[in-house]
C-alpha cells in the first residue's frame, strides 16, 4: 500500500509514451515515521523520474502526508509544467514524523 503512489505516479512509464500538454501528475509521499528508512530511496526514486523525457509535456507537483486529515497534507510543489527542479528541491523536504491515523 505504501508504494501505492509508484504505480500511480509512474503510469505513464509503464504505458511507454510521452506524457501529453494536459496532463498532471503529482507525487504522493507517505512521510510518516515508518517510511523513515525508505524515503532517502522514494526522493532518489522521484528525482529520476522528474527528468524522464516522457514526463517533459506534463505538469508536476510533490505532495506529502502524514497522518488522517488536511492538517497533515503538505503541498510541497505546486502542481506546474517545467518544474523538473522544484520537484527535486521538494523531495529534500521529506522527512518522515508522526504516524498515520486509521480511523
Amino acid at each position: 500500500m505504501k508504494h501505492l503512489f509508484i504505480a500511480l505516479a509512474f503510469i505513464l512509464l509503464a504505458l511507454g509514451r510521452p506524457a501529453q500538454a494536459q496532463e498532471s501528475i503529482f507525487f504522493i509521499v507517505d512521510i510518516s515515521g515508518s517510511m523513515t528508512a525508505l524515503l532517502p530511496n522514494i526522493g532518489r526514486s522521484i528525482r529520476e523520474q522528474s527528468d524522464s523525457p516522457l514526463l517533459q509535456a506534463a505538469s508536476l507537483g510533490l505532495i506529502s502526508f502524514a497522518g488522517c486529515g488536511k492538517e497533515h497534507v503538505h503541498y510541497l510543489v505546486p502542481l506546474a509544467k517545467n518544474n523538473a527542479q522544484a520537484i527535486k528541491d521538494g523531495t529534500n523536504k521529506l522527512i518522515a514524523y508522526g504516524g498515520t491515523d486509521i480511523i
